[in-house]
């Protein structure tokens, strides 16, 4: 299956999975960001903007936008010097992969609720080919899936990894995951809604 095939499954399985809500989606200036990153995203990402939006999946996973306008909690970018003098996040090296990385080269597209990190390891100068790279905070430091972010929800959703990659589950294995853009979510929670309370 080649790139642009193996784009166009991923999202028609995760559309079998997961509704955009009405007026969904972003218009993106993507010749903008690709100045402000200097790359090219993926293109999966990029039709997943134009048909959900940034937002979050069952309040626990935030797909970040790469428009530093949009209200999500920061835009797609590199991980920041700061961040990188931590000690954690230097130990980056997974045995399987036989080979170290560094941590510069992740470009971060998603957070979840339980504070993991969900990256791009822009290694390869085709962004449809750079694998998901996952810094799980409770247990897991990083581990790297040879997918795009598309197929890693999908994995995620059907529970098709060896574990779980992040630290919180409750997205794991989930056939019927929700989804609200930044904009709606932030419209419920000023009418004093909580979209994700699932008591009410």
């Amino acid at each position: 299956m080649d790139d642009n095939a193996r784009t166009e499954w991923a999202l028609r399985r995760l559309g079998e999975l997961m509704d955009p809500q009405a007026d969904a989606g972003d218009t993106v200036d993507w010749t903008a960001v690709e100045e402000r990153l200097g790359t090219t995203l993926p293109e999966d990402f990029r039709r997943f903007l134009a048909r959900y939006g940034a937002g979050t999946i069952d309040g626990m996973l935030i797909v970040l936008s790469p428009d530093p306008e949009v209200p999500a909690v920061m835009p797609v970018s590199r991980l920041s010097p700061r961040v990188l003098e931590a000690p954690e996040w230097r130990q980056w090296n997974p045995s399987h992969l036989g080979r170290r990385h560094r941590a510069e080269d992740m470009l971060v597209w998603g957070l979840t609720a339980a504070a993991d990190t969900l990256c791009w390891l822009t290694e390869d100068s085709d962004p449809q080919r750079w694998p998901v790279a996952v810094w799980a905070r409770h247990g897991g430091g990083w581990n790297l899936y040879d997918c795009g972010m598309a197929e890693f929800l999908l994995g995620l959703f059907h529970a098709e990894f060896d574990d779980c990659p992040i630290s919180d589950t409750g997205l794991w294995g989930n056939a019927s995951p929700r989804f609200l853009g930044v904009r709606e979510e932030a419209r419920l929670m000023a009418a004093g809604v909580d979209p994700w309370d699932e008591s009410g």
